[in-house]
């Protein structure tokens, strides 16, 4: 082996090794982001129950968008975890995850017309 090609092999070696740490990085990152998300998802779904119970339109209507906002964010979240697991974004998980972005909207508006027709 010249030292040419061990210099290569160490180059590769360091290369693989930070991606890997990057990875986790991102990785760690991505779940502390999805418990944040899961946290403020509970706060709203709380808030929009006691804005209920109290028949606060204006409060369930405030609640009603917070909660479409972490959709948005978990939608957002869901393609990065799925661009880290296939180094890319095929088409078809862009597809499914928009897909399921709209039908948990559609899910959140049928909510909020029925709580606003009380």
């Amino acid at each position: 082996m010249s030292l040419s090609e061990e210099e290569e092999e160490k180059r590769l070696y360091s290369f693989n090794k930070n991606t890997q740490r990057k990875k986790r990085v991102i990785s760690f990152n991505l779940e502390k982001e999805k418990k944040y998300l899961e946290t403020d998802f509970r706060y709203f779904k709380n808030k929009l129950k006691e804005a209920n119970k109290i028949n606060n339109k204006q409060d369930i209507g405030k609640n009603i968008q917070s909660l479409l906002e972490l959709i948005a964010k978990k939608f957002v979240l869901a393609l990065k975890e799925k661009e880290e697991i296939y180094n890319e974004l095929p088409d078809i998980i862009v597809e499914e995850e928009t897909q399921n972005y709209v039908n948990n909207c559609y899910k959140i508006l049928a909510i909020r017309d029925t709580l606003l027709k009380k």
